[in-house]
């Protein structure tokens, strides 16, 4: 670093010598850039590690220290829906009705092929309680298992995981809609524990369920009715069609 010659004026001195500390800082500084990379790559790292350890223990499968009383809450229904009388007795026992009141009325024709199927959530309940039993599933809790209808959401799914030490819990929601005689569902929602799944995840680990049940579901009701529409009230799911059914001219 130079020195202020005696005589110099101190102004133009002063500068000089500014310049030159900021030259000297600026070449302090230039050998040690990856000090600023690897306090940077830290707090990338420690943030990916937070936002993971976070995503975990929001499902509550699991216990994290530090994170899971603030990432996780007990999952609870909307409202407690209670098993009924099994949709497939329901079913069986509304068409095998209306269709000998039909007969009666037509004398042996059946000349109105019309019919609204009407189903409670208690009775997709019982259904739900019955299939994941029949399963013999360890991941989860067949007991608890419940199926909430609504309006807005369509069908909504709630059943507590086995063995979880914070009763964590599955939920998701579908919406069912007829087409070409048969029901497609489109899933809307899934929730581990508290951890909303993005949509795309939902689809995906959500799609082997929905089909295998969803085969079945079809496979029922098309053995009785052609499915035209579906409509929904709170609690009950009202599905529209004809009778799928052959009865010959004078059969009793």
């Amino acid at each position: 670093m130079s020195r202020i010659e005696k005589g110099q004026d101190s102004k133009e001195g002063m500068q000089q010598l500014k310049g030159e500390v900021i030259k000297e800082i600026r070449s302090q500084n230039r050998g040690r850039p990856w000090i600023t990379c690897s306090l940077l790559f830290l707090v990338i790292i420690f943030g990916l590690l937070s936002a993971g350890a976070w995503a975990v223990a929001a499902t509550g499968l699991v216990n994290v220290p530090g994170f899971t009383s603030w990432a996780y809450h007990p999952p609870v229904p909307e409202r407690t829906v209670l098993p009924g009388v099994p949709m497939e007795r329901v079913v069986d026992e509304r068409v095998k009705s209306l269709i000998a009141q039909r007969l009666q009325d037509g004398q042996g024709k059946l000349s109105q092929t019309a019919i609204s199927l009407e189903i409670s959530e208690q009775s997709l309940t019982a259904s739900l309680r019955s299939a994941l039993g029949k399963q013999m599933d360890d991941t989860l809790d067949s007991a608890t298992a419940q199926v909430r209808i609504d309006p807005d959401t369509g069908f909504t799914f709630f059943v507590l995981f086995k063995n979880s030490p914070r009763a964590s819990a599955l939920q998701f929601s579908v919406y069912a809609s007829a087409h070409d005689g048969t029901v497609e569902l489109k899933p809307e929602r899934f929730i581990v524990g508290s951890l909303p799944i993005p949509n795309a995840l939902t689809a995906f680990f959500l799609q082997p369920f929905i089909q295998s049940k969803l085969n079945d579901f079809n496979a029922l009701l098309g053995s009785y009715v052609q499915m035209k529409s579906i409509d929904y009230q709170a609690g009950v799911v009202i599905i529209n069609g004809d009778l799928a059914v052959q009865i010959k001219e004078g059969q009793p």
